[in-house]
């Protein structure tokens, strides 16, 4: 972190907490205008992308579903999805099957460099095996590797209208 980052971090961590306003001290309006002082709840979820700031511990897990729509699983056949970015960093991959009778999945997830899938050039990271009557879930082991796009490949579904989704924390 370099001297200027770092200056900027006290002097917003001086403004949260109020000391801003004591005799000698800075003041809020002392800080350029693009450089304003932002909310703690906002560093505590990475969301100042004016100023680039986050607080690495004790934020929100924030959750992107890669394969289906709405929250909820959703897609039901084999299937590759499209290319997607997610943030650096620590996620988990947890994946989701739905169905009347027996469900059945496996799940693939890759990492890629490309804004194209082609499993047979990218990396796969973790494989969701899925099996059991009415509704299944399983979660890779954390990972921390980096890639430009993520995507998932769905094969060997079955069951009766089975709908399956693939959701991310980070």
């Amino acid at each position: 972190m370099t001297v200027s980052k770092t200056l900027h971090i006290i002097l917003i961590a001086i403004v949260i907490f109020g000391l801003g306003a004591m005799p000698g001290k800075l003041n809020a309006a002392d800080i350029p205008s693009q450089e304003k002082p932002v909310a703690l709840t906002t560093l505590l979820a990475c969301e100042d992308k004016l100023n680039h700031l986050c607080l690495t511990s004790g934020g929100v897990v924030r959750q992107t579903q890669i394969l289906g729509t709405g929250g909820v699983p959703s897609t039901a056949t084999d299937t590759t999805t499209m290319p997607q970015i997610l943030p650096t960093g620590r996620k988990t991959f947890t994946g989701r099957v739905t169905c009347t009778g027996t469900c059945v999945q496996t799940q693939k997830i890759y990492g890629t460099w490309r804004s194209t899938a082609d499993n047979t050039l990218d990396d796969l990271v973790c494989t969701i095996v899925l099996n059991k009557a009415t509704a299944d879930q399983a979660s890779c082991i954390p990972t921390e590797t980096n890639f430009s796009y993520w995507y998932v490949t769905t094969t060997l579904t079955s069951g009766t209208t089975p709908l399956a989704g693939i959701f991310v924390q980070y």
